[in-house]
């Protein structure tokens, strides 16, 4: 079994795999750090047709005008795409409530799909002006026995669920379709994490997940077989369909390194590895072509963990009217935004005219699945009835959810 906790402590221990990479321009994170950094270029896709009823899954932010990678299958049915499109943000803090949490919700159209890739891209609709992207990695430097964490929204599990694991190994043209070549991990996914990424250690995304086997041949369960595409076939498709061609991220450099420097533990732990930055000098933001000026704070000023979110609790305290929040504008700069820079911003809220219901969702989607392995379970005994052959297999359990 994974590990599920991480600190860089435990580097060095042997079969960890953090430590591999000691050539690394940028130290590997823990999984904490690469949620807080990255989870926000993690959406929750929700398609449909009109009705509460529809297709649920996850999506990764990859450009900063609001460009999704996700499965083909998240956002179509019977081979044709859903009507209309929704991608929720995730909020600053989660608080378990599907109200709370699928606040701030944008309209997505669907920019291309490919159904034998299982690949979908699409483009939020007037999205926030600034977005937490998620760089691709080149799936050449990723290694079997490399840590991995992936972010979704799994059935019957929480919003934006983070599970760690490792890659396990690779299968080229799967399930006969060439081209399709996946990464197999153990890092846990289910229902719901499709089109969600599977992360490396510097917060790139190596592979899209995308399917799962939980049952062999003769009715055996299975665990831990889990089956995500690897980088380079999303990135090779939207090349191929002149979508966009997008460059991988620079083995060993973690991306948006000034966001993560503001996480407390980060700090303390890239100090023994990096020197600190001096007053107003230029630092490589990490995808080798932005140059990120660092400010010191002015006397008086305090630098807080989460400028975002400290806004808002002030906000909060501040009796602000609900569905209001004070949120400090994206500067580019370290964690250092005065009081005086803040601006209100109203996140769009879901009311009863526009209800989200997850749960009635995943409950109608077991009910089909079921009554669809039912009738082919009962077309199977026919053949063999008629066949005059024994056969106990039943439905593999295997495809696309």
């Amino acid at each position: 079994m994974a590990p599920r906790h991480w600190t860089l402590a435990l580097l060095f221990v042997a079969g960890l795999g953090w430590a591999d990479r000691a050539e690394a321009a940028s130290p590997p994170l823990t999984p904490r750090q690469i949620y807080k950094t990255f989870g926000k270029g993690v959406v929750l896709v929700f398609a449909t047709d009109g009705s509460a009823q529809g297709s649920a899954g996850t999506g990764s932010i990859i450009t900063k005008d609001g460009q999704i990678i996700t499965n083909a299958h998240v956002v179509s049915h019977d081979g044709e795409p859903y009507k209309k499109l929704f991608v929720y943000l995730k909020p600053e803090k989660l608080r378990g409530s599907m109200k709370d949490d699928l606040s701030i919700r944008y309209k997505a159209t669907l920019v291309d799909v490919d159904y034998n890739l299982d690949l979908a891209l699409l483009r939020m609709v007037d999205g926030p002006a600034e977005m937490v992207t998620i760089d691709f990695a080149n799936p050449e430097d990723v290694e079997i026995g490399e840590p991995v964490v992936a972010i979704g929204h799994p059935e019957t599990g929480g919003l934006w669920t983070l599970t760690t694991g490792s890659i396990s190994s690779v299968v080229a043209d799967f399930n006969g379709v060439e081209g399709k070549d996946v990464f197999q991990t153990e890092a846990s996914v289910n229902r719901g994490n499709s089109g969600g990424p599977l992360l490396n250690a510097y917060g790139q995304m190596v592979g899209i997940n995308t399917c799962i086997s939980r049952k062999a041949a003769d009715g055996l369960a299975i665990t831990d077989i889990n089956f995500s595409l690897k980088s380079s076939v999303a990135v090779d498709w939207m090349k191929k369909r002149k979508l966009m061609e997008l460059a991988y991220a620079k083995p060993g450099e973690v991306s948006g390194a000034v966001a993560v420097a503001a996480d407390p533990q980060t700090q303390v732990a890239m100090a023994d590895t990096k020197a600190p930055a001096q007053p107003n000098a230029k630092v490589d933001s990490g995808d080798g072509k932005i140059k990120i000026e660092v400010v010191e704070p002015q006397k008086g000023e305090e630098v807080a963990d989460d400028p975002e979110f400290q806004a808002a609790a002030n906000a909060e305290q501040q009796n602000v009217s609900r569905g209001m929040a004070k949120v400090a504008p994206k500067t580019g700069k370290p964690a250092v935004t005065p009081v005086s820079q803040e601006t209100e911003v109203k996140p769009k809220h879901l009311t009863k005219a526009r209800p989200y219901k997850l749960d009635p969702f995943i409950a109608a989607r077991n009910k089909e699945i079921k009554a669809l392995e039912n009738i082919m379970d009962d077309m199977s005994k026919e053949i063999q009835k008629k066949s005059g052959k024994q056969n106990k297999t039943k439905s593999d359990g295997m495809g696309l959810w």
